[in-house]
């Protein structure tokens, strides 16, 4: 049968019509994602009015205090609003993080920070805040590191740093012949500015007595990534620290073709990008390579329900 929407209090009150293959409530809200007929899929308010009309294949809420919406509509993803506004065009292959991420850190696989929204096309990955600006460009072929090339036993996969508000990124880069390729890893903050270029073999971080520490993995050596930060911080507010203040992702500095990976150039240690093997030249060349391409990134609750309390009710069990 075909499904409306009645009045507890008067069960002969349609709110909704009986019309709809499937009615679901969104719980803390007043939204009902409903499927017409035909498997076409919208939104509807209490008052039966269409928020967004019944066009997508798939609706799926994936923020409540946003009201944002995960829409599916001929294979491609995007976001709208609670009334339909595109937040993210529906273009995408996939938006938010693969489930099976192991970060105890992410709170949301599809809005990191409250903020951000992974995005992936073609195979590359990138951001956008939850007002629709893109804030960085698809062109990473990970959100976070896996893959931990470290002796530590207690090294874990990251996604997210809190302490810094930071977001990892991989970039895949080829040696000079093309024989072999490695993602380097740097770390944006959640507007898109860069806190870490990208350089590093691995980011990674380490749980022992209830601490996490941050760490990046070069050149055989692991550098604490929350320290060096302060360590910098403390240096810009002194004035000691040679880098302009102004930290954007359009701003990156290199020192005899190394890559300085925290803060641009956080006094710690230049980190050379080991992809192309062949030369010295060629590694040097590519870690080059790398901070240039991470400087290139462009900058109701449910009200009180008393006479509006509502029940489902079924074509095949009274009229409409």
């Amino acid at each position: 049968g075909l499904y409306g929407m009645a009045l507890l209090s008067d069960p002969n009150k349609l709110i909704i019509s009986k019309k709809y293959k499937q009615i679901d409530y969104v719980e803390g809200s007043d939204d009902f994602i409903v499927t017409t007929v035909d498997g076409k899929v919208g939104i509807l308010g209490k008052d039966s009015l269409a928020k967004v009309d019944p066009k997508y294949d798939s609706i799926e809420n994936i923020d409540l205090n946003s009201g944002l919406y995960l829409v599916k509509l001929y294979e491609k993803y995007g976001v709208v609003t609670q009334m339909g506004k595109i937040v993210v065009s529906v273009d995408y292959d996939q938006i938010g993080l693969d489930s099976n991420i192991d970060d105890k850190n992410l709170t949301s696989k599809y809005l990191l920070y409250d903020n951000c929204i992974p995005v992936k096309l073609l195979g590359k990955w990138g951001l956008y805040d939850k007002n629709g600006n893109k804030i960085v460009d698809t062109e990473y072929d990970s959100v976070g590191c896996y893959r931990v090339q470290n002796a530590d036993g207690n090294a874990q996969p990251l996604v997210i740093i809190p302490d810094l508000n930071g977001i990892v990124l991989g970039k895949k880069f080829e040696a000079a012949n093309k024989s072999s390729s490695q993602i380097l890893y740097g770390i944006v903050d959640k507007t898109g500015q860069i806190i870490v270029n990208l350089g590093a073999e691995s980011i990674y971080k380490v749980v022992f007595n209830n601490n996490t520490s941050y760490y990046y993995y070069s050149s055989g050596q692991s550098i604490d990534i929350v320290k060096a930060w302060r360590e910098e911080m403390k240096k810009r507010e002194s004035g000691e620290s040679k880098i302009n203040s102004s930290n954007t992702t359009n701003s990156t500095t290199t020192t005899n073709q190394n890559t300085n990976v925290v803060s641009n150039q956080a006094a710690t240690q230049n980190v050379n990008n080991p992809v192309a093997q062949d030369t010295e030249n060629n590694a040097q060349n590519a870690a080059q390579a790398g901070t240039q391409a991470a400087g290139e990134q462009n900058n109701s609750q449910v009200e009180n329900q008393d006479e509006s309390a509502t029940a489902v009710v079924s074509s095949s069990t009274s009229n409409s």
